[in-house]
């Protein structure tokens, strides 16, 4: 076992090491095993949080199918808001239960005030401005956030006016 000491002998001297055991190691090998396994460590734990994100991607994934958002909307199990990203007179035309809304151009200069992890779902007519809004929310931090595509995928009712009753 290496202590302290001959660990930082073997990256400041040049030549042959002998370890605990009294066995001869040749340094650059010591140096290149040991940056290995620091390298491998670090690597590792990166795999392991790319691990976590992608799952994390994949259960928030599950609500931009129609049948489980109207089950996050009637049930709850999570914090979430959902963000109608059309203009104001299209979101009093018709717009999901609960949803906010926050006109696309806006969304940059005002975004949902809500934590950066909080479930953030965006819609509009047929997807295409909420992807951008979607892209704005992550640029902005939030992390959790998902593009649900047009209204017309809402299976419910949809609620007319100013509030998102």
């Amino acid at each position: 076992m290496l202590t302290v000491a001959a660990f930082i002998a073997i990256f400041s001297e040049d030549g042959i090491f002998s370890g605990d055991g009294g066995k001869e190691m040749n340094l650059n090998s010591v140096r290149v095993s040991v940056i290995g396994a620091i390298a491998g460590l670090l690597l590792g734990g990166l795999a392991v949080a790319q691990d976590d994100e992608a799952t994390a991607k994949e259960d928030i994934s599950r609500y931009e199918k129609p049948g489980n958002l109207v089950d996050l909307v009637e049930n709850g199990g999570r914090e979430f808001i959902i963000v109608d990203v059309r203009t104001p007179r299209e979101y009093r035309s018709g717009h999901i239960p609960g949803a906010v809304n926050i006109d696309h151009r806006e969304i940059n200069s005002q975004p949902p005030e809500v934590d950066k992890d909080t479930l953030i779902v965006t819609y509009c007519r047929s997807g295409a401005r909420a992807s951008r809004a979607l892209a704005t929310l992550e640029r902005l931090g939030f992390d959790n956030v998902i593009n649900f595509g047009g209204v017309s995928s809402w299976p419910g009712e949809l609620v007319t006016g100013d509030q998102p009753r």
